[in-house]
């Protein structure tokens, strides 16, 4: 089946950047959401003292993981933030 998938063309994507890449390859804009988000900063504010899993971050935020993993995959797509084995996210310095 994953050979299937490759002679129809499918691409190899571990990680987020991969996305990015595919996408810059194939000359398609990227919008870019410069908005200020409303939970980033307080995100990456928590994040700045200690690691921690989403969950974490929601009871900390008081919000639930939907609203907390919007704001997660896109700081992580700007490159800010990392998630860890331990499923904890990190700063990237």
């Amino acid at each position: 089946m994953p050979n299937e998938l490759i002679k129809k063309g499918a691409h190899l994507i571990t990680n987020s950047k991969d996305i990015i890449e595919f996408y810059k390859d194939k000359n398609i804009e990227l919008k870019k959401v410069e908005k200020n988000r409303e939970y980033s900063n307080k995100i990456l504010q928590l994040l700045s003292k200690e690691s921690l899993t989403k969950e974490q971050i929601a009871h900390k935020l008081d919000k639930n993981i939907a609203q907390i993993n919007q704001e997660l995959t896109i700081l992580e797509l700007k490159g800010y933030i990392k998630e860890n084995m331990k499923k904890e996210y990190n700063i990237i310095e």
